[in-house]
């Protein structure tokens, strides 16, 4: 196996076998930024990889928002093909490149992904077709029956296993989670290692969280044993190579960090500070942010529900990665309003000390979290008010969805009342911003069902926010249609029904 991991990052670029088109469909909402989360994260994974493990590869990215009135599918195609005819003009020219085109499967974006596909098959484009995202890994066996143009399918989150891919000498390597068309389908999915992920918000700066990863030496450990001081105080004197400040205990760290870096042959700096900090996600007003992926619940409409996936379950990222990220974030004046995605972020172990930091960085901005009532304790809503005693407007989102247990059961997403209400009542006596959802077009819903829900809701909380059930377990229970595929009608409403529920919520006739 060649030694990658031996040659500088400068080289390993130029060592990239092949090269990766990456678009995304994305559904367009007010405040998005010019690239998702996710895929920020691939392009990071693939562009800046752990040397041991490969070359970096070089990845053109574009998105397209579906549910804009300008889309056109075929723009997209047309990106595709004319960098395939660019790579082949390039070949004869004796130039070695060549591109392959990897796309994610959305419920919003399935009947696109379909036809960018079986144009690119028709069309003759030379590299190969990928595909992954959970329409993808959802689907246990035979996935190629969904999608006979691919050539790859790749099962759970993709970042590694699409690398190892793209790197390996073979033309189908043995990965777990990708599956190749002609092939028996063992219905793996990746086993990637979120630890190892390098952060697309830090992507190409040397921090503590993967010098630690790469090197297997912890500089914080070293330097503590070293100086009384700790590396943040380092970090606040100006250990920061970008704005070219340093202490003298910053150029000691900075010796010791490049000592150690040769040892291993990863010669990068220890740090810069988080305002000098650049990534693939750059600062705005608005960002999208993960500290967890997965879920510990299996809610029946939700993404990220496991369904017995090991792969999906629910894991953290390393808390420097979480800790550098935050520093990032508060570095940043331009950054006033940040989604977290984690799907509940109080299920997680790092859920308080995240919390803390924003509270000891000074982050003054808005933060919304979703969160699971039933796991609200005390400490965690001590931490959100001191949070908000610094300036900042923390948003908690419950999913209440409905307040009947027969519905509650077919949605596997079980409510307990007395402890949802005490939350809540804590909530509202601490001054805590919070919202409820409530969802539409449930199996064994009706139109008085849900009025009853709304109308107790109403009745408890500031904000309410609405969802339309959709996904294929629904689907199988009811009559499915629209752009982005939702229940429209099922034994217990008809479609008048449900759009009696659409005006209910939309406060037309509630």
């Amino acid at each position: 196996m060649p030694q990658w991991h031996l040659l500088p990052r400068r080289l390993l670029r130029q060592a990239a076998r092949r090269r990766l088109l990456l678009p995304a469909l994305g559904w367009g909402r007010p405040k998005d930024p010019p690239i998702s989360l996710g895929a920020a994260s691939i392009v990071a994974a693939l562009t800046h990889p752990d040397p041991s493990t490969g070359p970096a590869v070089e990845v053109q990215h574009r998105t397209w928002v579906v549910n804009s009135t300008s889309f056109d599918a075929d723009e997209v195609v047309a990106w595709a093909m004319e960098a395939d005819c660019a790579a082949l003009t390039s070949q004869q020219q004796g130039i070695s490149s060549s591109w392959d085109f990897a796309i994610g499967a959305f419920v919003w974006n399935e009947c696109h992904v379909q036809h960018i596909l079986t144009e690119l098959q028709r069309r003759g484009f030379s590299g190969r077709l990928i595909v992954g995202g959970p329409q993808v890994s959802y689907v246990t066996h035979g996935v190629s029956q969904y999608y006979p143009q691919a050539d790859v399918l790749i099962r759970g989150y993709a970042e590694q296993a699409l690398h190892q891919l793209l790197v390996a000498e073979q033309a189908c390597p043995d990965i777990p989670g990708v599956h190749y068309r002609g092939q028996p389908d063992r219905g793996l999915s990746c086993r990637t290692v979120l630890d190892e992920l390098p952060s697309p918000l830090l992507t190409g700066e040397s921090s503590v969280y993967n010098f630690k990863l790469r090197t297997g030496v912890c500089p914080l450990e070293a330097l503590q044993r070293r100086s009384h001081e700790t590396f943040d105080a380092c970090i606040r004197k100006g250990s920061c190579s970008g704005c070219m400040r340093a202490s003298p205990l910053a150029r000691a760290a900075s010796a010791f960090a490049t000592a150690e870096c040769a040892a291993h042959a990863v010669l990068t700096p220890l740090r810069v500070c988080a305002a000098c900090a650049t990534g693939v996600v750059k600062p705005q007003r608005f960002v999208r942010w993960e500290t967890q992926r997965g879920c510990p619940f299996s809610c029946s409409f939700c993404q990220h529900r496991a369904r017995g996936n090991e792969a999906l379950r629910r894991r953290q990222f390393a808390a420097l990665r979480v800790e550098a990220e935050i520093d990032w974030i508060c570095a940043n004046d331009v950054i006033q309003d940040v989604a977290v995605l984690d799907a509940t972020f109080n299920s997680g172990p790092q859920s308080l000390t995240t919390l803390r930091r924003l509270a000891e960085r000074g982050f003054a901005g808005h933060i919304s979290l979703q969160c699971r009532l039933e796991l609200i304790t005390s400490e965690f809503l001590d931490a959100v008010t001191a949070l908000d005693a610094g300036g900042a407007r923390c948003m908690l989102e419950f999913g209440l969805l409905t307040i009947h247990a027969a519905e509650q059961e077919v949605i596997k997403r079980r409510n307990n009342p007395a402890k949802a209400d005490a939350a809540l009542a804590q909530c509202r006596a601490r001054g805590i911003h919070f919202e409820l959802s409530l969802m539409y077009g449930l199996p064994r819903q009706t139109v008085d069902s849900f009025a009853q829900s709304l109308e107790r809701e109403l009745g408890l909380v500031e904000s309410t926010n609405f969802n339309t059930a959709l996904g294929p377990e629904f689907g199988e229970q009811g009559r499915v249609a629209g752009a982005i595929p939702h229940v429209v009608a099922s034994p217990s409403f008809s479609t008048d029904d449900w759009l009696a529920m659409v005006r209910m919520a939309e406060g037309k006739d509630a």
